[in-house]
């Protein structure tokens, strides 16, 4: 957050995943962990693997045998393993040994490509794409688990990437299997002759350093060579680059945007006012949801790549690129799609965003978004699901608050608190001739006498007009703060000011990066005397926290309320569950 930097992930992070192994429920962890990263419901890996790291390494046996046949369905490419097995090592200080259970549980992630469709030929093409991560290689990786198997295309793969003993000539001992292997009936058929071809052709790749030639390759052995198969000083070609991206995966060929736009392969031409090809499929491959849903893209990605696309160059400066509206579009349609589809409640909403100084602290570990950015979008697809939503902007303030402003918050009283709620309450009640929503404001009212107005004293609620129509552009603009006048008021303000103008909502959502000045009323106070006051018995707060510092915002003995941490591509779908009262 904007005071509290990214901390490394560490046993004391997750004590609740470790209390809930204590109370037997190991197993629910397991599955919950499993669920989310089969659905792509969390931004990054990291936590998913940490959690799943820290179940492989508890004392609890059905949980750590739950959790390693888990393996293979979270850790989906060598990265991730590397990954879990670092973690595995940190969360273990004391034992950092490979035990039994560990060694077999990383011996089956590999031996389980058996049972994918592609099989140990897919398996080959990840070892070769990604060769070493975090400190491991697959060499140091089979070596720590004592790979063993009696399947043959995995053996000649462990033996590729491991020879024995004296057997240090990999030219030589291929030749000698592969000899062997011929001999062997079905041979041709057999996914061992499939490994060592595909094997044979990355050595031929990693040799390559004719453009043409390599251009060939890759259009002839789609899509068995990759990006990372590429020779370093081929990737600066535009013939390579086009041969690439016709049957290069959705997530790089997003994270690879840039590069591709820097070459010139995404310009339209101007004369002749047509697209080019690259274009064209680069859109296709954008807009299609089969394809986004099997590369499992979370809409966090999505808005990071629309982020880095439209300023033009990469954040060293070394990559710059012309900047193509039809790509943008193509992002931004993306991203609206990539959440879960969410009927209305036709509730009525109160969206309220915190706009302070402590919202541009960049959120998730990106240079590019930050905690504006990601509340903004949210808002809007909030806005575009439902029919009636009024949008405000807050802001604790916290980022320019003075030490005499933090006295004087601090210095306010039990019975000030008392005072202003019932100022609010009285201010609310006088006039009983107030319209109902969509929210008539009341007439102004004189000051309650023997009250100090500390609820509404030098604060300032902005309507912020986002219609469903608008587009994300448009909504950032409209919550940039050099587009909003100045705003000084708590995250119980938006529920104060509807108490005060008698406007009924059936759900508050407040937006914000959990770092708010607490004003001199609490939020889950402020939504328990709105309740109160406007006879709304069931009306529902949801705060939306960008990040998180250790503390919630809500009441969690209230029912009605409702914490959301981080950036959730189910976040829409979990709201709507629990307007509707299904949670």
């Amino acid at each position: 957050t904007f005071f509290i930097d990214q901390k490394e992930l560490k046993r004391e992070n997750a004590k609740c995943i470790l209390r809930l192994i204590g109370q037997g429920n190991g197993r629910n962890v397991v599955d919950t962990i499993r669920e989310f990263s089969l659905q792509n419901r969390a931004c990054k890996v990291n936590p998913i693997l940490f959690a799943l790291a820290l179940c492989c390494r508890c004392d609890d046996l059905a949980t750590k045998e739950a959790a390693y046949k888990a393996l293979s369905d979270v850790c989906r490419i060598p990265t991730h393993l590397f990954q879990f097995i670092k973690y595995c090592q940190k969360v273990n200080p004391e034992n950092k040994g490979w035990g039994r259970a560990h060694r077999k549980g990383v011996s089956m992630w590999y031996h389980n490509y058996k049972n994918k469709i592609d099989g140990i030929p897919l398996l080959a093409y990840h070892m070769t794409k990604y060769k070493s991560r975090f400190g491991f290689t697959h060499k140091d990786v089979f070596r720590l688990c004592h790979i063993k198997t009696s399947y043959d295309a995995l053996g000649y793969l462990v033996n590729y990437f491991c020879p024995k003993e004296g057997q240090r000539d990999r030219e030589n001992n291929w030749q000698s299997r592969l000899e062997l292997a011929r001999r062997e009936e079905g041979f041709e058929q057999s996914e061992l002759r499939k490994v060592i071809d595909r094997l044979q052709l990355y050595d031929d790749a990693k040799n390559c350093n004719d453009e043409e030639i390599m251009s060939d390759m890759i259009l002839r052995y789609n899509p068995d060579l990759a990006r990372e198969h590429v020779p370093s000083m081929l990737l600066n070609s535009a013939e390579v680059w086009k041969a690439l991206i016709r049957h290069m995966p959705t997530t790089a060929l997003i994270r690879n945007l840039g590069k591709i736009s820097s070459l010139g392969l995404l310009e339209s031409n101007t004369s002749t006012n047509t697209k080019s090809f690259e274009e064209v499929l680069v859109v296709d491959k954008l807009k299609s949801a089969q394809l986004r849903k099997s590369a499992r893209i979370h809409p966090f990605t999505l808005l990071v790549a629309l982020k880095a696309y439209s300023k033009g160059q990469c954040e060293s400066g070394r990559l710059n690129w012309q900047v193509n509206p039809n790509i943008s579009n193509a992002l931004q349609e993306a991203f609206y799609l990539s959440f879960d589809y969410v009927a209305t409640t036709g509730k009525r909403y109160l969206l309220a965003i915190d706009v302070s100084d402590s919202m541009n602290a960049h959120v998730m570990g990106t240079p590019i978004i930050t905690a504006r950015d990601a509340a903004a979008a949210m808002a809007m697809l909030t806005v575009r699901t439902e029919q009636n939503c009024d949008v405000v902007a807050f802001s604790g303030n916290r980022g320019n608050a003075n030490t005499t402003n933090n006295e004087d918050q601090a210095s306010v009283s039990d019975e000030n608190v008392v005072a202003a709620m019932e100022m609010v309450t009285v201010r609310a009640e006088q006039d009983s001739d107030a319209v109902d929503y969509p929210g008539n404001p009341l007439p102004q009212h004189a000051n309650v006498p023997n009250h100090r107005d500390l609820s509404t004293e030098n604060t300032t609620l902005i309507p912020i007009p986002i219609s469903p129509q608008d587009d994300l552009d448009e909504v950032l603009k409209k919550c940039s703060p050099s587009r909003l006048p100045p705003v000084t008021a708590d995250c119980a303000a938006p529920l104060l000011d509807a108490i005060e103008k008698k406007k009924k909502y059936d759900v508050f959502v407040v937006y914000t990066d959990s770092e708010p000045n607490a004003g001199v009323i609490h939020l889950s106070e402020a939504i328990k005397r709105y309740r109160t006051v406007t006879g709304i018995t069931d009306a529902r707060l949801i705060v939306c926290q960008l990040a998180s510092n250790g503390f919630s915002l809500t009441d969690p003995d209230d029912p009605l309320m409702m914490d959301i941490v981080g950036f959730d591509s189910g976040a829409l779908a979990a709201m709507h569950q629990f307007v509707t009262g299904n949670i």
